[in-house]
């Protein structure tokens, strides 16, 4: 039989261990929240970012380097990562020129250097980065990553440095590198030691101890004029002053970004002026005569109970000539359609006033109608802007007292609740000045 003593102890025993249990717990979620948090985004220690999105191929970090193309290095929707574009480098005398600054400058200090490749053959010893002065004589302290494609000892990343005359200090892992797959690519240098990493498994490390100080000259992505890649890359990132991944980590599942999701009420043009400083939208031209403007981060906006949403990486493009993306708006015009036809439940316009738009994603329109419609389908027609002849388009069940659809090209739009089985809806001829317009006609039975 146990004295009160021993419970005692042995309800001490319990108590610390619990404490103990409870203590590594929070300290390994801590560590691991850490782990996780390395990889965040578009924040102060990116230096380089490209997104691959945009006709220039343009960067996108704080820095605001220049970025110039060579060879036939261009966009291409044929492959991508993120959004719909990806980089494409032909293999022959295709790479990207950042002009150099300060913050390619790397010294001793920590760096991570990333991105994503799809091989489109194979190949051997490829650039993926290089400081533009590797292997010139009298430059200490350049370096370039390449790969080659293969499986076992044939696939392979390389980190070489140069010490002024010659190769200096070198890291080489053997991985299986094939084309027509995306890996995701990752030199991490912590202090010292330089970490290799694909689709987030280490799979090297060895030591630099050089001093990297010749970015101030730039840097080539994707090549140089005799080793081009061949293939598609995308959301390549340079980060300085942290070693973002030193283990086994989960690669990025989406784009990288330091903007939240933004919504507009009512927008007029100073809102949209101001986005586009803040970095919402990135515009190809000028804001009032863009050929291009691609949207940062989802992008809703909306009036009184209807909206739309533009998701993160949709390029808008005018079907013909430029367009002032600073007139981007919404508005409930359902008073003034009801005036004119009493049957309608609800109008919307969005997009720019007489200008036809096309996205490169579906955006989600969204209508709030009686919720009498509820479980009820809304037969969804398009005409061109200002044109004649309505097109049947799609259909959205009311759920909640609500119609979502989606669709990729800004245009007239009508969603009808049709009580008979008649094939187009009535065109009332309306005069809205608008880029869309949706409009429910008829009761519910």
């Amino acid at each position: 039989m146990q004295s009160q003593n021993d419970n005692q102890v042995a309800a001490y025993r319990k108590t610390a261990f619990q404490f103990v249990f409870f203590l590594f717990a929070f300290v390994g979620f801590f560590i691991f929240s850490i782990n996780i948090s390395q990889g965040e985004g578009n924040d102060s220690y990116t230096k380089l970012l490209l997104h691959m999105d945009d006709t220039n191929l343009s960067e996108s970090s704080s820095s605001g380097h220049t970025v110039t193309k060579y060879g036939n290095a261009t966009r291409s929707s044929s492959q991508s990562k993120f959004g719909e574009y990806s980089g494409y480098f032909d293999g022959n005398g295709d790479y990207l020129s950042v002009f150099g600054s300060s913050d390619l400058n790397f010294g001793l200090e920590d760096f991570t250097l990333e991105g994503w490749l799809y091989p489109s053959a194979s190949q051997s010893y490829r650039i993926l980065f290089e400081s533009k002065n590797y292997g010139v004589s009298g430059y200490n302290g350049n370096f370039k990553v390449a790969f080659n494609t293969g499986s076992g000892t044939s696939g392979q990343i390389y980190m070489h440095t140069y010490n002024g005359g010659a190769q200096g200090e070198s890291v080489l892992a053997d991985t299986e590198i094939l084309p027509g797959q995306w890996y995701h690519i990752a030199i991490v240098r912590s202090g010292n030691t330089v970490y290799m990493f694909r689709n987030g498994n280490l799979v090297n490390s060895g030591t630099v101890t050089k001093s990297l100080i010749d970015g101030a000259n730039g840097v080539y992505i994707g090549g140089d004029s005799s080793y081009s890649t061949n293939g598609y890359l995308d959301e390549l990132r340079i980060s300085k002053g942290i070693a973002r991944w030193t283990s086994n980590f989960t690669p990025p599942t989406s784009a990288y970004s330091s903007i939240d999701p933004k919504t507009l009420t009512n927008p007029t043009p100073e809102d949209i002026e101001a986005d586009i400083t803040a970095g919402y939208l990135t515009v190809t031209g000028t804001n009032t005569a863009a050929t291009q403007a691609t949207v940062n981060a989802n992008y809703t906006l909306e009036s009184g109970s209807f909206q739309y949403l533009i998701p993160s990486g949709t390029t808008l493009t005018p079907t013909s000539g430029t367009m002032d993306i600073t007139a981007l708006t919404v508005s409930d015009i359902s008073t003034d359609i009801n005036q004119e036809n009493s049957s309608s439940k609800g109008a919307i316009k969005i997009g720019i006033p007489n200008k036809s738009l096309t996205f490169s994603q579906d955006v989600t329109v969204t209508l709030n109608v009686s919720s009498d419609y509820n479980n009820k389908t809304l037969t969804i027609y398009s005409r061109p802007d200002n044109g004649e002849t309505w097109t049947y388009e799609t259909s959205c069940l009311v759920t909640d007292g609500q119609c979502s659809f989606t669709t990729d090209h800004a245009t007239e739009y009508t969603a009808n609740y049709e009580v008979s089985n008649s094939p187009t809806p009535t065109d009332v001829n309306l005069d809205l000045n608008a880029t869309i317009s949706l409009t429910c006609t008829d009761s519910v039975t």
